[in-house]
């Protein structure tokens, strides 16, 4: 089915025509086309261009994830070491804030349909560039992580996480990597004062309102409504996080396994 991009000043893709039933497996909850939409809302949202260098890589995996998906040819051991790649570029920006990034695809990007416009991202080519073997930042011990982190910073690495392990195995709080994921994030956003919260917040909202229960999603829109956010930003985001938790409930219900409350 095809979805008609949306004509608002961030020019995020609509929603509304995205089929909520298209799910492949009955035990497995994804979302097609999550990355994209998810990438589009940070580009609109502004978030630090450190941390959108990670949503792009994010992102790329989640394209190359559907198009082996398309052709039958997912393996997942690969889906995972690719992951797992991402995962070691996001703790080493932690600490290494100055080192470069690289996420080593197995498959020459360049055969990848290009969907995503990287053009406003600073040095976002470098993963579309690097090809094959080279040296990716090792994870950073994640109490020192803690420890040398502004709140701001944790919230935005939050975010990288959450959205990473919602594009490997879908966006569903049951995963263990994704359990008390929005309770995480609204408990870094208390520590931020709230004259001080930057309109980028509105990411890892996103990110919160997705994974999160009814009462989590209701703090979350709150807090979206606080920050001042231009009325399609906001929108969209709000749109986004009610297709998920709608696909969600549609999931749910077709396997007798609800998670929704």
């Amino acid at each position: 089915m095809s979805r008609a991009p949306s004509r608002g000043q961030h020019q995020i893709e609509d929603l509304d025509s995205i089929n909520i039933n298209m799910l492949d497996s009955p035990e497995v909850f994804d979302f097609p086309g999550l990355s994209a939409q998810l990438f589009e809302i940070a580009q609109a949202a502004h978030l630090p261009s450190e941390y959108m260098v990670h949503i792009v890589q994010i992102a790329e995996l989640g394209q190359w994830k559907q198009m082996q998906d398309d052709n039958g040819v997912l393996s997942y051991r690969e889906l995972a070491r690719r992951g797992q790649a991402i995962e070691r570029s996001i703790f080493g920006q932690a600490t290494l804030t100055t080192a470069p990034n690289y996420y080593p695809p197995s498959t020459p990007p360049h055969a990848l349909t290009p969907q995503i416009n990287y053009a406003h991202i600073p040095n976002a080519s470098t993963s579309a560039q690097f090809i094959g073997g080279g040296a990716v930042p090792q994870p950073a011990n994640f109490a020192a992580v803690v420890s040398q982190s502004s709140p701001l910073q944790l919230v935005y690495l939050d975010a990288c996480i959450f959205m990473l392990h919602s594009v490997v195995s879908g966006p569903n709080p049951r995963v263990p990597e994704l359990h008390g994921a929005a309770q995480q994030i609204l408990s870094r956003l208390q520590a931020i004062p709230a004259n001080q919260r930057p309109v980028s917040l509105i990411f890892p909202l996103c990110i919160a309102g997705i994974l999160g229960d009814n009462a989590e999603t209701q703090r979350v829109q709150a807090q979206i409504s606080s920050l001042g956010a231009s009325p399609d930003l906001a929108q969209a985001v709000n749109r986004l996080i009610a297709h998920i938790r709608q696909a969600r409930w549609a999931h749910e219900l077709n396997t007798s396994n609800p998670l929704m409350s």
